[in-house]
């Protein structure tokens, strides 16, 4: 038995066997049964892999060469499907070949609902879709955004829930990662902060998929990253970062024309998951990340020891930016919950967010909301530059291109002008034309208060990039 490519659970419920048999079988998941056959066909894939010449010496990968060896050479699709007596359901079994003593043989293919692919358990919504559906048995990773590394494999598994990080102790004996937060793994209390992802997606219509909306998200969601990222580390938090909001779904190297089925990938249409939570790596390198030092989980693995935050908000004491808010921050409120909660002005510098955020040392959860933060920036040169040489010019500059090919009627007929001049439009093929895009990137952070002094008074001296030997 195997798993498919298929990334629409409501048509392989529908159609079971048969799109697989003209489709892609996915290797991700595959049971053999103990048998002798069984054993040779596992020995004939694996020395196929590793042929110098013949049918499967162009073949790159394991899942390529599965897919070519279960089929009847020069025959497409060289499958067959499997008759069921009158009364059963649609088949899910398909007559296979491959076996080294010429033999056909019964070959499943897994309900894609039950057997998820990682865009099946990443972005759609199952459930909405299968309302019987109780949970997949299984999920499997097989690339992601960000390099398909064991850790940011993980990562996916993470952000959707799926991953335990008691499992990251093991993974270290095996080559994977340490948990990203070590050391509350080790036994101290946690410190957390996190945020509202609605405060970055306000003003945009969600009901409905639209690239021009996509790229404004975007940019306002690595704004909140940046910002967030600072402030974490002002206040010596972990970051738990919440999903990423898609308004338009992300298909590889561009290469399909995404437009055609309202924004979502090819073959998804019918879950409607977009808009919806999507994968951090949509919108930028979590390893690139990590790299510059930044601490972070995924917002769901504060259910999982050691943080085991209950409820449906994690118990988070929220810091709430207001518009004309005190300026020296740090105002108690009373939330609508009953609970207790700070203000800060939209726009506070380092030293109001330390002071502020200090006196809650003890909340193991902070969680800001209301208006877009806008951080002002760090109150000393050193802090400023050290922070954008690692995250805002670096880190957070990692964010992918977004590319969508527009066969066949062109670019200008599936998008509007305004989002077109947000982007380029390159020619594919030399017969149709592809749209690609940044998301606007966050601005350095700059020095505020005493040390922006020169900066401010001359305009000679730009903060973001002065040296100490500039007198500060």
């Amino acid at each position: 038995m195997v798993s498919s490519d298929n990334l629409s659970p409501l048509s392989d419920k529908n159609e079971g066997a048969a799109y697989a048999r003209g489709g892609i079988f996915n290797t991700g998941v595959v049971f053999l049964k103990h048998t002798e056959n069984a054993k040779a066909f596992a020995e004939a894939w694996n020395d196929n892999l590793n042929q110098d010449e013949g049918r499967f010496a162009p073949l790159t990968s394991d899942q390529q060469v599965f897919n070519a060896m279960v089929r009847r050479e020069g025959h497409w699709p060289g499958l067959e499907l499997k008759a069921l007596p009158d009364g059963f359901p649609v088949t899910r079994v398909l007559v296979g070949n491959g076996l080294p003593n010429g033999e056909a043989f019964n070959l499943g293919v897994l309900p894609v609902a039950l057997f998820q692919p990682g865009h099946v358990a990443f972005l759609q919504r199952v459930k909405e879709v299968l309302p019987d559906f109780n949970g997949p048995y299984g999920v499997h990773a097989t690339y992601t955004f960000d390099g398909s590394t064991s850790s940011a494999k993980r990562l996916r598994f993470a952000e959707a829930g799926l991953w335990d990080p008691s499992a990251d102790d093991a993974q270290v004996g095996l080559g994977g990662v340490e948990a990203d937060d070590a050391t509350f793994h080790a036994g101290g209390v946690p410190r957390v902060l996190t945020w509202d992802p609605a405060v970055a997606t306000r003003g945009i219509d969600e009901s409905v998929p639209n690239i021009g909306s996509h790229l404004e998200a975007g940019g306002r969601q690595l704004e909140l990253l940046r910002d967030a990222i600072a402030m974490a580390q002002l206040t010596n938090r972990t970051l738990a970062v919440p999903r990423f909001t898609c308004f338009c779904d992300k298909v590889w190297g561009g290469h399909d024309n995404i437009f055609n089925f309202n924004c979502h990938y090819p073959g998804s249409k019918d879950s409607g998951h977009i808009p919806g939570p999507c994968p951090m790596d949509h919108f930028v390198s979590p390893a690139k990340l990590r790299e510059s030092g930044v601490a972070f989980v995924a917002l769901e693995e504060l259910r999982r020891a050691p943080y085991e935050f209950g409820g449906d908000d994690f118990g988070a004491v929220r810091v709430e930016f207001k518009e004309n808010a005190d300026a020296g921050g740090g105002e108690t409120v009373v939330t609508a919950g009953g609970g207790r909660g700070v203000t800060l002005p939209v726009g506070a510098d380092s030293a109001v967010v330390v002071d502020a955020l200090g006196k809650l040392r003890d909340v193991p959860l902070l969680k800001f909301t209301g208006e877009m933060p806008r951080f002002a920036g760090f109150t000393t040169q050193r802090a400023a530059r050290e922070f954008n040489a690692r995250v805002t010019n670096i880190a957070m500059k990692s964010a992918p291109e977004w590319c969508s090919e527009c066969h066949p009627q062109g670019c200008r007929e599936l998008i509007p002008a305004d989002v077109i001049t947000s982007g380029r439009l390159k020619p594919v093929r030399n017969v149709h034309d592809q749209f690609c895009a940044d998301f606007k990137q966050p601005e350095p952070l700059r020095t505020v208060g005493k040390e922006s002094f020169l900066a401010m008074a001359g305009g000679l001296v730009d903060s973001t990039t002065m040296t100490e030997d500039d007198g500060l």
